[in-house]
C-alpha cells in the first residue's frame, strides 16, 4: 500500500509581523515560483510594482467594467466598415452604465469619431444606473450624440428637474461637451452657511444674569458653495426671540452692523438669531446663532462656610452646570470645611473620596439655604453644602461630586 501524503501543517499563524498599512508592502520583496521555457521551475523575487503592473493589464478594459467612458469601433452592426466581433453602441453591457456615461465611437451614425452620452429619456430604451455609485435603482435612458467640432462639443439637455441633475431647472439647454460632462460627474453641491457670528461670536452659553446691551452689533457670515444660490440672492436676519426682522433682502456681502434690543439671560434659550437665503433650487437655506443661559455653581475649601453672596461666588472654584453633572472638589491642607453653592433645580446626590479607598461620604456635606447672585445681581436660591473636618487633611483629598 503507497505511503499517505503527509498532511500539510500551515504555520501562517506563527509569523509575528503582520502588515496593517499598504505603504508597508512597498518596497518590499516576494517569492514566486517561475515556469522555464524548458518546463523547470525556478524561484524568483519580484516587487509589488511589477505585480500590480500585472495586475493591471488582467483587468477588463473600460467596456467591460463600471467606467463613466467608454469606446466602441462602430456605431451598429449595419455601420458601414462594420467587421464580425467589432463593438458597437449597442453592444454594451447596461449593468456596467450609468447617465453620463460617455463613448466615443470610431466609425459613427453620421461621421468619424462621434462621442455620445447616456442621457435621462422617460421612453429611452436602456435601463441604466442613475449615477457613478452603480447601485439602486436602475431609469430609462437612451445615448445622446453630442453635436459640434472637437472641444467644440456641445449637448441639448430638456427640462429637467435640479433636484436629479446638476442643471439648472428648465430647458432646453445648450452647454458645452465640458460642462455637460462636469455636470453630470459631479453631484449637485448644496450652498451652506459654513459660519454666521455676532461681533466675531457663534452660539454660545453664557452664565444666567449676563446683559447683552443694545446698539448696533456686527453681523458676519460665509457661505459655501455660493456659486449654487439663487440669481442675486439676498440676505435676511431676524431676530426670532424677539420677533422682529433685523434687515431683509440685504446683499450677500457677507457683513451687517444692525442694531439689537438689549436682555439678560435666563436660564436655557434666550436669544436667537436667524439668517437665511435660498439655493438656485428655490430652497432655504438658514443658520442660527443661539445664546444659552447656565446656572454657575461654586465650590471649594474655605476656612469658614459662606453666609454672603459674595463669599459663595468667591469660592475657589466655579463651572457653568452645562459642564456636566460631575465634578471634583480638591480638598488641599489647609482648610477644615468644604462647601458647595448648587444652583436651583440641582442637588447633591453623591460624593465619593477618591482618596481614601472611594468611600462615600455623601452624609458630611450637610445642606441648608443661602441666597447667591447670578452674575446681573438677581438673588437666587441656592443649597450650599458644607463638610466639616475636626482638623485639615495632610494631604490632597479629591471629592467626586455627582449632581442630579
Amino acid at each position: 500500500m503507497a505511503d499517505a501524503t503527509p498532511a500539510l501543517t500551515s504555520t501562517i499563524g506563527q509569523i509575528p509581523r503582520t502588515v496593517s498599512a499598504p505603504a508597508e508592502l512597498f518596497g518590499s520583496l516576494f517569492e514566486v515560483e517561475l515556469t522555464l521555457s524548458d518546463g523547470s521551475k525556478a524561484s524568483a523575487k519580484v516587487g509589488m510594482g511589477v505585480i500590480l503592473q500585472a495586475a493591471g493589464m488582467a483587468l477588463p478594459g473600460p467596456n467591460d467594467r463600471r467606467d463613466l467612458r467608454k469606446h466602441v469601433r462602430c456605431y451598429s452592426v449595419d455601420t458601414e466598415g462594420y467587421r464580425p466581433g467589432d463593438t458597437t453602441l449597442a453592444g454594451l453591457t447596461t449593468d456596467l452604465l450609468c447617465l453620463g456615461t460617455t463613448c466615443t465611437i470610431e466609425l459613427g451614425e453620421q461621421t468619424v469619431d462621434e462621442t455620445w452620452v447616456l442621457r435621462y429619456d422617460s421612453t429611452g430604451p436602456l435601463q441604466v444606473y442613475l449615477d457613478g455609485r452603480f447601485t439602486g435603482p436602475k431609469i430609462t435612458a437612451r445615448w445622446v450624440r453630442l453635436v459640434g467640432e472637437g472641444g467644440d462639443a456641445t449637448a441639448t439637455v430638456p427640462n429637467v428637474t435640479e433636484t436629479q441633475y446638476g442643471f439648472p431647472a428648465g430647458g432646453p439647454q445648450t452647454f458645452s461637451f465640458n460642462e455637460f460632462a462636469n455636470k453630470l460627474l459631479s453631484r449637485y453641491q448644496y450652498p451652506g452657511f459654513s459660519s454666521f457670528t455676532i461681533q466675531d461670536q457663534g452660539s454660545q452659553t453664557v452664565e444666567v444674569g449676563t446683559l447683552f446691551p443694545a446698539g448696533f452689533k456686527s453681523f458676519k457670515w460665509a457661505i459655501s458653495n455660493a456659486n449654487n444660490l439663487a440669481d442675486n440672492a439676498t440676505i435676511t436676519i431676524v431676530d426670532e426671540t424677539g420677533g422682529t426682522t433685523l434687515v431683509a433682502n440685504t446683499p450677500n456681502d457677507g457683513v451687517q452692523s444692525l442694531s439689537t434690543v438689549a436682555f439678560s439671560v435666563a436660564n436655557g434659550l434666550s436669544r436667537r438669531y436667524r439668517i437665511s437665503t435660498a439655493n438656485d433650487k428655490g430652497e432655504t437655506l438658514a443658520a442660527s446663532i443661539d445664546i444659552n443661559g447656565s446656572y454657575r455653581l461654586f465650590y471649594g475649601p474655605t476656612s469658614s462656610p459662606s453666609t454672603t453672596s459674595a463669599q459663595a461666588r468667591g469660592l475657589l472654584d466655579s463651572r457653568l452646570l452645562v459642564a456636566g453633572n460631575q465634578f471634583v472638589l480638591d480638598s488641599g491642607v489647609s482648610q477644615r470645611f468644604f462647601e458647595v453653592e448648587v444652583p436651583p433645580g440641582k442637588t447633591i446626590v453623591s460624593v465619593v473620596d477618591l482618596d481614601n479607598l472611594n468611600q462615600v461620604i455623601t452624609s458630611d456635606y450637610v445642606a441648608s439655604a443661602l441666597s447667591v447672585n447670578d452674575i446681573g445681581g438677581t438673588a437666587r436660591t441656592y443649597t450650599r453644602y458644607v463638610k466639616t473636618q475636626a482638623v485639615p487633611y495632610s494631604s490632597n483629598h479629591r471629592h467626586q461630586i455627582t449632581l442630579s
